[in-house]
C-alpha cells in the first residue's frame, strides 16, 4: 500500500496553542488547523516502504531537542513560525537523514531550516497586509519544550487539506555510552 509518508515532530499543546493564537487574517491563506502543527524533518512523499522505513527510524539515536518559537517569515506561498537553532534538532534531523538513506532515500539538497508551517496561500501573489503582519511578528517567541519524540506521520490530501495520522513514535535519548 503506498502512503504518502513524513518525519517530524508533533508540537506540543503549549506551542500550538501560542501560534493557534496569532491572527491569521489575512486573505487566500489556508491555516494549517492547530492541531496539525509540527516541526517537519524529512518529507518522503508516496512510498510503499513504510515498514521498513518505520524500523529504519527506530534505530535513530538523538537527544531530547530544545523548540522555543523564534521569528516568522514566509517562503513563496508558505507562511511559517522560525525556531531558535538548537543542535540537537539538529542532530536529530542528520539521525533521520541517515537512518532514511538505508532505505534508499535520498538526502533534501536545501538546507535543513527548522519551521513550523502556520498556512498555505491560495493564491501566487501574498496578500498587501502580510509584510505589514510579518513585520509584526517577526519578534515572536516562546519559551522552550523539551520534545522526547518525533513521529512517523501518513498524510491524505483532501479537498479541503491534508489530513496527518500518526503511524508511529519514537523516543529520543541520549545515545548509548560505548
Amino acid at each position: 500500500m503506498t502512503n504518502r509518508l513524513f518525519v517530524a515532530l508533533e508540537l506540543p499543546p503549549a506551542l500550538r496553542q501560542r501560534l493557534a493564537a496569532l491572527p491569521l487574517d489575512l486573505p487566500g491563506l489556508r491555516r494549517v488547523p492547530p492541531q496539525q502543527l509540527h516541526v517537519t524533518l524529512y518529507f518522503i512523499g508516496n512510498s510503499e516502504q513504510t515498514e521498513t522505513i518505520g524500523e529504519a527510524l527506530a534505530w535513530v539515536e538523538a537527544a531530547p531537542v530544545s523548540l522555543a518559537l523564534q521569528g516568522s517569515g514566509r517562503w513563496s506561498g508558505v507562511l511559517w513560525a522560525g525556531l531558535r537553532q538548537d543542535a540537537a534538532l539538529s542532530d536529530l534531523h542528520r539521525g533521520v537523514t541517515r537512518a532514511l538513506g538505508s532505505c534508499g532515500l535520498r538526502a533534501e539538497r536545501r538546507p535543513f531550516r527548522p519551521h513550523v508551517t502556520l498556512g498555505r496561500f491560495r493564491a501566487q501573489r501574498p496578500p498587501a497586509r502580510l509584510k505589514t503582519w510579518l513585520q509584526t511578528h517577526r519578534s515572536l517567541r516562546s519559551s522552550p519544550v523539551v520534545m522526547d519524540e518525533f513521529c512517523l506521520y501518513a498524510s491524505e490530501l483532501t479537498p479541503t487539506g491534508a489530513r496527518y495520522r500518526i503511524l508511529q513514535r519514537y523516543p529520543l535519548r541520549a545515545k548509548a555510552e560505548a
